[in-house]
Parts: structure tokens; C-alpha cells; sequence
């Protein structure tokens, strides 16, 4: 899959929902967030046929983005697409500073694998941060 292949939309409760009730992600319980610096975003594929291929919840502040949440859809898992979401998020041009608190281990590994390194948050609790080179 090519990393220019995404766009990014802004996500409805609607939306949301209706995956949540399918049970193709388990996150978002908070529904979604879209005033301020504050997001909740849909990803879809533009080549193939424009399907909803994850969620990102975010808040963004000068060239530094915060991921409160990440899920790539169930169906669309094990394909290297959040992998390659986040390669497209890293590559863009305003963001110099990503950095999210991992849920658990596998999601720790995840990070990994996309360049981000643990950090001490000053509260004792590891952030995962990645910065632009």
C-alpha cells in the first residue's frame, strides 16, 4: 500500500457507532472530538475503494501532535496499513513531534516499530515519542 493513499476526515459519533457496533474497533468510548485543537479522524484509502481503514483521535499544537487514540479497523488489520498511517503522519511537513501513552505491550511493540522512542513523562509514566531527525 502506498503512504500517499490516505485522506483523513473528520469522524462523526454516527460513524463511530456504527463500527463500534459491528465490532470493528473496541476503542473511542468517548465518541469523537472535533472543536479546538482537538480531532477525531477517519482514514480512508483513496486508491482502492475509499473504505474506512482506522480512527485516530488527536489534539495538535504547533508542529506536535498528541494520539489519544489509534485503532485500525479489525477487518483491515496484520496488512501494515497503521503502520504505514503513521509513516504518512510522520512524513508531513507540520509535524516535527509526535508523542501518545501505549496501552499496553503489543501496542508499546507497535510504536517501536514505527521509530518512537520511550520517555520518562516527569510523572513516572512512559510516553512514547518520535521526533523528526
Amino acid at each position: 500500500m502506498r503512504n500517499n493513499s490516505f485522506k483523513f476526515y473528520k469522524c462523526t459519533n454516527e460513524l463511530l457507532n456504527r463500527y463500534k457496533q459491528n465490532k470493528e474497533i473496541e476503542m473511542f468510548n468517548l465518541g469523537s472530538f472535533n472543536e479546538g485543537n482537538n480531532y477525531t479522524l477517519y482514514v480512508s484509502d483513496e486508491v482502492e475503494d475509499k473504505k474506512t481503514l482506522a480512527f485516530l483521535s488527536m489534539s495538535f499544537e504547533e508542529k506536535s501532535l498528541e494520539i489519544d487514540e489509534f485503532e485500525v479497523v479489525k477487518s483491515q488489520r496484520n496488512k501494515g496499513i497503521g503502520k504505514a498511517i503513521i509513516l504518512n503522519i510522520q512524513q508531513s511537513k507540520e509535524i516535527d513531534c509526535i508523542q501518545l501513552y501505549a496501552q499496553d505491550n503489543i501496542s508499546k511493540k507497535f510504536w517501536e516499530k514505527c521509530n518512537f522512542l520511550p520517555e520518562d513523562d516527569g510523572l513516572g509514566t512512559e510516553l512514547m515519542v518520535w521526533r523528526k531527525e
